[in-house]
């Protein structure tokens, strides 16, 4: 039955005891006495003026209440006992107890007026919207059912999950929460916490937390305490100067980008880490914590030290770098990135590495020879002066270099050099290409005989002299 006019301000349902879906959106009825609608199923009145409803018993089979945008301030749901979802999104709602509806699951009340979410007992409500209200305080403890939680855009300052022995997701972005415990139970599979734009200042992952996902950029963290070993930990923006997480953890995602650490000391095992924007001045790798990728990028770094051998791409750009000395890279998919350091020495144990970044730097000369595989290298102003290009290099980038010679090995694998902004009179060694290479040369003064030579070899080819 759909009420659709707006002149209608009562309506009178007695007569209607088969009823079973009732709808008055955007009518201006004030109540509903609902005492001989034991069937009615679906009730909707969004943007209505309704702000009460009676009659309601054990033995109505009321299912769904969709009471978006209405003026109802308080809802009384004792004999609601079949409700199932609630819906007082952008209502006048100011104080509910959802325990009184049994069977309750799902409970939106965001962008409402609420204040007081108050609990005669424990509810069974597991899917909860509460984002964009003015309420200051939830009981997690009185929703052990709880399984996903919004509150964004909050007003709260403390909430306990530390009771919470169940899968959850909670989405608690932008608001004033001061301090949150987290789960601690075995039983737990999955956990989903992200409470980004916050004031808290202390954390703690408990030690039985695992496979989860948390999220705390841009709060006012001070002390991390890493105990367990989450999927994924974000904790940007912070105001962390030291952290310490033991071998008993195993994280794939780390990332402590843009605090003020002066102290990183990672014992355990871990996929990816950001440690960049801080203020660290040394870093040791230890063997076998980090498998894909650690950036260091924009830190104080005079000091890297790695303890075996190297397989994660690793970023060490702008730094303060002036000697570096790397074992064996097992990487043949990984990069290292050392530009914009006052670079003057690094030396390789070989290995295998896929990318190496070494441009803006003061290195004067480059030996890749140890690699077995290195496909790209770039030396972009630099010192270098001369420039032999290993065999097993495919691409070579060399702009803004004092060199005025390029020498390509035999067997060259090369396909491409960039060398921009420079003096080039010679390429030695074009006869032993077997495979086409573009050789970029923008803004380049090229020797006449060499555009002669490079125009007849049946491979090479320039862009843009």
């Amino acid at each position: 039955m759909d009420i659709v006019s707006a002149s209608i301000t009562e309506v009178a349902l007695s007569g209607l005891p088969g009823l079973e879906e009732l709808a008055i959106n955007g009518s201006d009825i004030v109540t509903l006495d609902l005492s001989n609608n034991k069937r009615l199923k679906r009730l909707t009145a969004g943007g209505s003026a309704l702000q009460s409803i009676s009659g309601v018993t054990p033995e109505h089979q009321l299912e769904s209440m969709m009471l978006q945008k209405t003026s109802i301030e308080t809802l009384d749901l004792t004999g609601y006992e079949q409700l199932i979802r609630l819906n007082l999104f952008g209502s006048q709602l100011k104080e509910i107890d959802v325990s009184g509806a049994t069977r309750l699951e799902s409970f939106d009340a965001s962008q409402s007026q609420l204040h007081n979410m108050l609990f005669a007992k424990s509810a069974n409500v597991s899917d909860v919207s509460l984002q964009n209200t003015p309420l200051t305080e939830l009981r997690i403890d009185m929703m052990p059912k709880l399984r996903s939680l919004n509150i964004r855009n909050n007003n709260l300052l403390f909430l306990d999950f530390s009771m919470l022995t169940s899968n959850i997701s909670v989405y608690a972005d932008t608001g004033t929460v001061k301090s949150v415990l987290l789960p601690d139970s075995s039983d737990i599979g999955y956990t989903s916490f992200s409470f980004e734009n916050n004031k808290i200042e202390r954390l703690t992952v408990p030690a039985s937390l695992k496979n989860s996902h948390l999220s705390f950029d841009n709060n006012q963290l001070s002390q991390l305490n890493v105990l367990g070993s989450p999927y994924s930990l974000s904790a940007q923006n912070n105001l962390l100067e030291s952290i310490s997480i033991l071998a008993d953890s195993e994280i794939w995602e780390l990332n402590l980008a843009n605090n003020k650490l002066t102290s990183a000391l990672l014992y355990g095992k871990f996929e990816n880490v950001d440690l960049s924007g801080n203020q660290l001045t040394a870093f040791e790798l230890f063997h076998n914590t980090i498998n894909r990728s650690l950036n260091l990028s924009s830190n104080l770094l005079t000091d890297f030290s790695v303890e075996d051998e190297v397989s994660s791409s690793i970023n060490l750009s702008h730094n303060a770098l002036v000697h570096l000395d790397l074992p064996k890279y097992d990487g043949f998919f990984a990069s290292l990135d050392v530009s914009h350091n006052p670079l003057k020495h690094i030396s390789f144990n070989g290995g295998e590495l896929s990318r190496l970044y070494l441009s803006d730097t003061e290195l004067t000369e480059l030996d890749v020879s140890s690699f077995d595989s290195l496909f790209r290298v770039s030396v972009r102003r630099t010192n270098i002066a001369s420039i032999n290009i290993p065999n097993m290099v495919q691409e070579f980038w060399a702009d803004e270099v004092p060199a005025t010679s390029i020498t390509i090995s035999a067997n060259s694998r090369i396909r491409r050099i960039s060398f921009s902004y420079n003096v080039l009179h010679s390429i030695g060694g074009l006869d032993n290409l077997t495979q086409e290479l573009s050789i970029t040369a923008r803004d380049t003064v090229i020797n006449e005989a060499l555009l002669t030579e490079v125009e007849d070899n049946q491979y090479a080819f320039f862009i843009g002299p």
